[in-house]
């Protein structure tokens, strides 16, 4: 089984202007006899940089002050707090006009079939038009700090704009969290909605 890690405090902040898209996620970690504030950033769906503001374990007061400064400073930058999915703020049509447009974000269940570098996993879906017994890529999503990283074989659900028909990978991926609840089995490729990457551009 893999260890998880105790997170005392998290915060996971989005900035939305133009765009730019970005998330910013920092935690309290209990390490050796001490705490560590861990953070992780980058733009939305691509996968994060990641690394520490506390180059050994201090106190919890001092991890805390250091967490509050952080997420003060990013506040400060116009970073907010909200759900992953909220960020996705409306806009006007290429063509002009006075009607606005919106992204609508899809939810699914996936299985974990790798584990990549800077906290992100590969996932993958049962292909239901073909013999059901076959895992086939669906892209990959990177793992904020404030979650323990799934282990391979593991269900989790995350959210998502569209897959592309052509590869059947899902496009601008935020991680949710595990689903226990919820066997391999049932994680197939008819959840996702499909768009061409015609379309898409």
């Amino acid at each position: 089984m893999t260890p998880t890690t105790t997170t005392i405090q998290s915060t996971s902040l989005y900035f939305r202007d133009g765009p730019s898209d970005k998330e910013y996620h920092a935690s309290i970690e209990p390490k050796a006899d001490g705490f560590i504030v861990t953070f992780a950033y980058g733009r939305r769906g691509n996968t994060l940089t990641v690394g520490t503001k506390t180059e050994a374990p201090v106190s919890l007061a001092d991890a805390t002050k250091v967490f509050d400064k952080l997420i003060a400073s990013k506040v400060a930058k116009g970073y907010q707090s909200g759900f992953p999915g909220r960020p996705y703020s409306p806009g006007r049509p290429n063509t002009g006009g006075t009607q606005l447009k919106f992204k609508f974000v899809e939810s699914a269940s996936f299985v974990v079939t790798a584990r990549n570098a800077k906290r992100s996993v590969s996932l993958g879906l049962f292909d239901n038009k073909g013999d059901g017994n076959t895992l086939v890529p669906a892209g990959n999503v990177t793992i904020p700090p404030n979650h323990a990283v799934p282990a391979v074989g593991e269900v989790c659900e995350t959210k998502f704009l569209y897959a592309f028909r052509e590869s059947g990978c899902i496009y601008q991926p935020v991680y949710v969290g595990k689903r226990c609840d919820i066997p391999a089995s049932e994680c197939t490729t008819d959840q996702l909605k499909y768009k061409s990457q015609a379309e898409a551009a």
